[in-house]
């Protein structure tokens, strides 16, 4: 919208209006930021939570290129950021909603795979049978 132009903007009918945008930004955040912001959060979720997903159930079956799958996970994470990062408004609120949405998964997963690791080592630390059975008590 070029505000030297007399004019009123109607949502839906620009009104013989311009508007004035940098290329290469996002054109629905000009629109509506609610909207854009919203899109934003949940595209990203999406994306961060389907990737977390592949990399525990990779890295869950024992896989021997652990070192090759975390590296291309988090460089498609930090690629799919830079390149949201380069068409979004440069604003801090847009950052955090960013960030927050690719992180999301990892944090809500992090608390279960401490619980489950707990799990096996209490399980390898509580002898099984009567001592006389135990592997080396004779």
């Amino acid at each position: 919208y070029d505000p030297t132009q007399n004019c009123t903007v109607v949502p839906g009918n620009l009104n013989n209006c311009t508007r004035v945008a940098q290329a290469g930004t996002s054109v629905l955040h000009l629109r509506s930021e609610v909207r854009y912001e919203t899109f934003i959060f949940v595209n990203t979720l999406a994306f961060s939570a389907a990737t977390s997903t592949i990399l525990f159930l990779l890295l869950g079956s024992g896989t021997p290129y652990r070192t090759e799958i975390l590296i291309s996970i988090y460089c498609m994470n930090f690629a799919y950021a830079a390149s949201v990062g380069a068409v979004q408004p440069q604003t801090p609120t847009t950052w955090a909603i960013l960030l927050s949405a690719l992180l999301s998964p990892y944090i809500f997963r992090f608390p279960s795979l401490i619980i489950e690791r707990q799990k096996v080592a209490r399980q390898q630390d509580v002898p099984q049978g009567p001592p006389a059975f135990q592997r080396g008590a004779c």
